[in-house]
């Protein structure tokens, strides 16, 4: 049965590896926290995947190494997460899927959550997929307060 810092995971899961919030997120959260309008620029509801291997640091604020979803263009290097749900106290988890078409070719080895607003506010480096069109991973990143 998978654990990740002493809590079950749900069947299926793999542990990734520590949350690292970066300092604009925290910002974010707070803004969130305090009702500041838009609230939809400051809660998560996108998320970034990239080739980067540079641990995380408080003081990112993007991806070190972004893989586009728009490859012919270079724009958009984040996309909508599918849900988020809180299926524990203390605990929010953040489902999303890296589609069949994004990220081929590439190891992806850092993964973001970013805001309505596209601002950094988790990373997380050592992830390790190795992404053909073969397949689609559904990811869950749970953060835990």
């Amino acid at each position: 049965e998978p654990k990740s810092g002493g809590w079950k995971l749900d069947s299926g899961e793999v542990p990734l590896g520590e949350n690292l919030f970066v300092d604009n997120g925290r910002q974010l959260l707070a803004y969130a926290l305090g009702g500041r309008s838009p609230l939809s620029d400051f809660y998560i509801s996108r998320f970034g995947i990239g080739t980067g291997t540079t641990a995380p640091a408080s003081t990112d604020t993007s991806l070190e190494n972004p893989i586009y979803f728009d490859a012919p263009t270079n724009s958009v290097s984040t996309k909508e997460v599918s849900a988020i749900d809180f299926p524990s106290p203390y605990v929010l988890r953040v489902e999303f899927t890296i589609a069949s078409g994004d990220g081929n070719g590439y190891l992806i080895t850092e993964l973001g959550l970013f805001s309505g607003s596209d601002s950094l506010i988790a990373r997380r480096t050592n992830v390790g997929i190795n992404k053909t069109s073969d397949f689609a991973p559904q990811l869950l990143w749970r953060i835990r307060f």
